[in-house]
C-alpha cells in the first residue's frame, strides 16, 4: 500500500515475491538536477569491495570439488554487482575457481551491452564496458596478470538501438585455477537535454554454485519524469525472489551537501545453489533468485489517490497506445502508399495478403547478420511509418506498426497488442513496468473475426505468430480506444509439421544409400528461416546437415545439395539429402539387425530423472510425419518386425508406429502428434511415461536374415 509523500521524498514498494518472469528490463528517466553530471565529470568511479585482488585462501587454492554440487565444472567463489546513480556506472567482479577440463570455458568471458537506444526526446543512451582487469591463479599460487585487449562485435541491432558483445579471455586457464576478473558499465547519454537512468536487474542465480554474493545499489531519491508519459516516481519499486532467510536490505542516507539524499539497497548471499537446467524449461528468469528494481510511476496518483494494479496498467497503457498512435499518424497520411499495394478490385484477404507481404519485403533490422559491421554511433530515429515506408527498412517493431497502419488505410479495423517473448520471461501484471514486454504484434479484423499477425517476425507466415508470441500475456489496444491485458491465441499443433521421408537401397552387407527428404512447416520452418537471417545460407546447411546426422543411424553420412524455399516464407522449407553408410547391425548366425525408427535411431529417452519440480515447455505443439522405403537384397528374408504400437497421453500427445513388408521393401511409418506445449510438476510423471515408451517402441529391431541362415 502506498501513501502520498511530498515531492521531495521517497517510497519503497515491495511486491509479491512469488513472481514469474522477469527480465532485465530499460526505464528511462530524467533527472532535473545537474547535480549527477557534476559528479560524474569530477568523480572517478571505484569498485566497491573489488579495489584490490583478494588473495586467495589455501582451502580456495586446493579445492577440487564443491560437495553441494559434486562434479560441477566450477564454481563462483564472490561475485559482486555494486550500481551508483549519481555516476552512471555499474561494477561487476567475479572470481571463479575452474574444477574441470570443462570449466575452462569460463576463462572466456563474453558481455553483452546496448551501445545505444533512442529516448525518443532526439536523445540517446547506451552503455560501454571499460576498465576490464583479470588475472588468473594457478593451484600453487602463481599468478598471471591479463594483459590482453577485448574484441567487440556486433549481435543485433536496428533503427533505434545497437546491442554490442564484449570478450576476452583470461591467461592460460587449468583444472584448479582460481579466475579473478572485474569490469566497469559506464552509462552515456548526449546529456544536451537531461540526465536518463536505469535500474539494476540483479539475477542472483546464474549457472554455477555461488560461494557468497554482493550486491549493491546507490539509488537517486530525487524524483524523476518519465518523458513518455510524463509522470514523476512515486519511489523504487522492486519485484523480488530471494533465497530463505535472505532480506533486501534498503537503507536511507541523509542529505550531506553536496549530495542529496539516497537509498542504498543491498543483498548478501552464501551458497546458493545453481539455477535449474532441465529439459525443456520455461523461461529460467522465471525460476531463479532475483531483485528488479523499477521507477514507480503514477501521473494521476495524487489527483485520485489510487494505485492499484489494475489502475497501473490502465495509466500506462494509455500513454503505451498514445506514444504508437503518433508513429502510427491518420490513414490518410499513409493512404499513398497502401494505394501502391492494392487494388480496387482486390478481396479483402488479398488486400492484407498483399500489405503483409510487403512488410516480409523490407530490410527487418531486429535481425543483424553475424559479423555484419554496424556503425557505432547512434542512427537517425524514424519519426514515423511514413519514414520507415519511405527507407524500406525498421525493426520489428516498426514495420509490425507500419503494418496496422497500412491496413487501417486498406479499411480494416486494426489494432496493437504488446506482448512478452515466451523464449525469455513470463508476463507478470504485479510487476508494474511495460519494460517486462518485448515486442509487438497486429490484430486485424477479418470477416468479422480478429486474426493475429506477426509482421514484425521476419518469415513468419501470414495468420500466424512466431511461436515467441504465442499464449503469452500482454497488452492491447479495444476498439473503443482503451487497452486492457489479454492473451494471444495458442498455435493449432498442426501449424508446425515435420515430414520426413526416405527412399533407401540396402546392400548385402548391412550399408544403405538413397535419398531422404525433410520438409518443415510451421515454426520448424521458421527457425531455420530466421538462422538463416544471421548466418549464410551455407552455415545453416551445415547446421541441418549436422542435425539430421545426430538422428539417423550412427556412422551414416549425408550431403544436402539442394535446400528449398529458404526465404519463401509461404511455403514448405525442404532439404534434400544423399545419404549413404551402415544402417544396422550385423549379428550372429548372418543376420542384420535394422532400427524400426529410421529418423529415431539416435534418440534417447527426454526425461531421464524421477522427478521434476519445473513446469516443462515443449515450445508450441507440432505434428512429425515419418515414411520410409528400404528396398531389400534379393533372397532376403524378413524374419521379425515390431508389431504395430498406438501410445496416448490422454488428448495432450499421440504417437502411432509401424512396420510393413511389401515384397522385397520394408516401410516404416511413424507418427507423433503434440497438441499442448504445457505440462505442470504434477503431470511430470504420466509425461515421463509416455516418452518413456516411445524411447522403448522406437529402439525396437527389424530382423533379416539369408536363406541359408535358416534352421540355425
Amino acid at each position: 500500500m502506498i501513501t502520498p509523500l511530498s515531492a521531495d521524498s521517497d517510497r519503497s514498494i515491495a511486491v509479491s515475491s512469488n513472481i514469474r518472469g522477469f527480465w532485465p528490463s530499460i526505464a528511462f528517466c530524467r533527472f532535473a538536477s545537474a547535480l549527477a553530471l557534476y559528479l560524474a565529470l569530477c568523480c572517478p568511479f571505484t569498485l566497491h569491495a573489488a579495489q584490490q585482488w583478494t588473495q586467495p585462501t589455501a582451502e580456495e587454492l586446493a579445492m577440487t570439488s564443491q560437495k553441494e554440487v559434486p562434479g560441477a565444472a566450477a564454481v563462483y567463489l564472490y561475485r559482486e554487482e555494486n550500481a551508483d546513480d549519481f555516476l552512471h556506472k555499474r561494477s561487476v567482479y567475479v572470481r571463479l575457481k575452474v574444477l574441470t577440463e570443462e570449466g575452462k570455458k569460463y576463462g572466456h568471458v563474453a558481455i553483452d551491452y546496448s551501445d545505444f537506444f533512442h529516448t525518443g526526446y532526439g536523445e540517446w543512451f547506451g552503455t560501454d564496458i571499460t576498465q576490464i582487469d583479470g588475472r588468473t591463479i594457478h593451484a600453487d599460487g602463481t599468478v598471471i596478470p591479463f594483459s590482453g585487449k577485448a574484441e567487440t562485435q556486433n549481435v543485433r541491432g536496428g533503427d533505434g538501438y545497437l546491442v554490442r558483445r564484449k570478450t576476452f579471455t583470461l591467461p592460460e586457464a587449468q583444472v584448479g585455477s582460481i579466475l579473478e576478473y572485474r569490469y566497469v558499465i559506464d552509462i552515456q547519454q548526449n546529456l544536451e537535454h537531461s540526465d536518463w537512468f536505469e535500474p539494476p536487474y540483479w539475477n542472483i542465480q546464474k549457472d554455477l554454485f555461488l560461494r557468497k554474493g554482493y550486491f549493491r545499489w546507490k539509488a537517486t531519491g530525487k524524483r524523476l519524469l518519465d518523458p513518455y508519459s510524463g509522470s514523476l516516481t512515486d519511489g523504487i519499486a522492486w519485484a523480488s525472489v530471494l533465497p530463505p532467510g535472505v532480506e533486501l536490505k534498503n537503507t536511507y542516507i541523509p542529505p550531506l551537501e553536496p549530495e542529496p539524499w539516497y537509498r542504498i539497497f543491498e543483498v548478501h548471499v552464501d551458497n546458493v545453489a545453481p539455477q535449474p537446467h532441465d529439459n525443456f524449461m520455461p523461461p529460467v528468469s522465471s525460476f531463479v533468485y532475483r531483485v528488479n528494481f523499477y521507477y514507480a510511476f503514477s501521473s494521476s496518483y495524487y489527483s485520485t489517490g489510487e494505485n492499484s494494479e489494475a489502475f497501473y496498467w490502465k495509466t500506462e497503457g494509455a500513454f503505451w497506445a498514445k506514444q504508437r498512435e503518433r508513429f502510427i499518424g491518420s490513414k490518410s497520411s499513409i493512404l499513398p502508399a497502401e494505394k501502391t499495394l492494392v487494388s480496387d478490385g482486390d478481396s479483402d484477404a488479398v488486400k492484407l495478403r498483399k500489405i503483409y507481404s510487403a512488410m516480409m519485403s523490407l530490410d527487418n533490422s531486429s535481425y543483424l547478420r553475424n559479423g555484419t559491421s554496424v556503425d557505432g554511433a547512434a542512427p537517425e530515429e524514424p519519426k514515423s511509418i511514413q519514414d520507415i515506408w519511405s527507407r524500406k527498412k525498421g525493426n520489428n517493431d516498426q514495420i509490425t506498426l507500419l503494418f496496422v497502419g497500412l491496413a487501417r488505410a486498406a479499411g480494416f479495423k486494426a489494432y496493437i497488442m504488446r506482448v512478452t517473448n515466451r523464449d525469455r520471461r513470463l508476463f507478470s501484471p504485479a510487476w508494474r513496468t511495460l519494460g517486462q514486454l518485448d515486442d509487438e504484434v497486429a490484430i486485424v479484423v477479418v470477416d468479422g473475426r480478429e486474426q493475429f499477425f506477426d509482421p514484425g517476425a521476419r518469415y513468419c507466415p501470414f495468420g500466424q505468430l512466431a511461436w515467441i508470441h504465442t499464449g503469452v500475456e500482454g497488452l492491447r489496444e479495444l476498439p473503443d480506444g482503451s487497452t486492457a491485458i489479454a492473451r494471444t491465441p495458442q498455435a493449432s499443433y498442426t501449424d508446425s509439421q515435420t515430414q520426413r521421408t526416405g527412399d533407401l537401397v540396402l546392400q548385402a552387407d548391412g550399408t544403405v544409400h538413397g535419398t531422404l527428404q525433410i520438409t518443415w512447416l510451421g515454426s520448424r520452418a521458421l527457425e531455420w528461416r530466421q538462422k538463416a537471417l544471421r548466418q549464410d545460407e551455407t552455415e545453416v546447411k551445415r547446421a541441418i546437415k549436422e542435425w539430421l546426422e545426430n538422428r539417423i543411424p550412427i556412422g551414416m553420412q549425408a550431403e544436402l545439395p539442394t535446400l528449398d524455399n529458404l526465404i519463401d516464407y509461404e511455403k514448405p522449407l525442404i532439404a534434400h539429402f544423399t545419404v549413404q553408410g551402415p544402417v544396422g547391425t550385423v549379428t550372429g548366425r548372418g543376420r542384420l539387425s535394422l532400427p524400426s525408427a529410421f529418423f529415431e535411431a539416435q534418440a534417447r529417452p527426454l526425461f531421464a530423472e524421477e522427478k521434476r519440480e519445473v513446469p516443462i515447455d515443449f515450445h508450441f505443439g507440432e505434428r512429425v510425419l515419418d515414411g520410409v522405403r528400404i528396398q531389400l537384397p534379393p533372397d532376403e528374408i524378413v524374419e521379425f518386425t515390431p508389431k504395430e504400437a498406438q501410445l496416448t497421453m490422454r488428448d495432450e500427445a499421440g504417437y502411432r508406429s509401424r512396420v510393413d513388408v511389401q515384397g522385397s521393401v520394408l516401410v516404416l511409418r511413424r507418427k507423433y502428434d503434440l497438441t499442448m506445449p504445457y505440462f505442470l510438476p504434477k503431470e511430470y510423471d504420466d509425461l515421463r511415461s509416455f516418452y518413456s515408451s516411445i524411447a522403448t517402441t522406437d529402439q525396437q529391431q527389424i530382423l533379416l536374415r539369408k536363406p541359408q541362415a535358416s534352421g540355425n
